[in-house]
């Protein structure tokens, strides 16, 4: 099957490479945000109909399939280091020692899945580009952060991490540098 994301066909081949190699924890890893992904793609809606509207996967489907994964995977390695401590204090150096190595089982599958992520723009990339949009939008306030993000994310596509460049556009806005 052929796919419109070049990000999914990689996160495929790195799969199959998994397969080969016998390298079970990745491809169960990636086995599953491939999941994801097509299911995005399964899902979507026009925007101007809202009717089902599925296609194939997009390269933004995949960015925010794998930052969903890695959500889970961290908040999976927090809750499994909290269990381990708890065992460790209670005294069950068995289940502490067998909850810490599933703790690193998800920390370990959090930097693969940042390995697929395309990289992001800096704090300076992202200055730099604000200076630009701003400038082409006079007076622009907090009215206009929706603007100004969807031009930001028109110049960095889907490495655009809007939960980290929204803070730096909200400051700007309201009259911070």
């Amino acid at each position: 099957m052929s796919t419109a994301s070049p990000l999914l066909a990689r996160i495929q081949q790195a799969s199959k490479d998994a397969l080969r190699s016998g390298d079970a924890a990745t491809r169960r890893s990636l086995s599953a945000l491939e999941a994801a992904a097509k299911a995005r793609g399964k899902d979507a809606v026009d925007p101007g109909t809202k009717e089902a509207a599925p296609r194939e996967p997009t390269d933004a489907d995949v960015v925010a399939a794998i930052r969903d994964q890695i959500k889970k995977a961290r908040e999976t390695a927090e809750n499994f280091a909290a269990l381990a401590a708890k065992a460790e204090a209670a005294g069950g150096a068995d289940e502490a020692a067998s909850r810490g190595a599933a703790a690193a089982q998800a920390r370990a599958e959090v930097a693969l899945l940042e390995g697929f992520l395309p990289k992001a723009p800096g704090a300076d990339d992202i200055a730099a580009a604000l200076d630009d949009i701003l400038a082409a939008i006079p007076g622009a306030g907090m009215k206009q952060m929706g603007e100004v993000m969807a031009k930001l994310g028109e110049r960095f596509g889907s490495g655009l991490d809007r939960a980290v460049a929204a803070p730096v556009v909200k400051a700007r806005l309201s009259g911070g540098k």
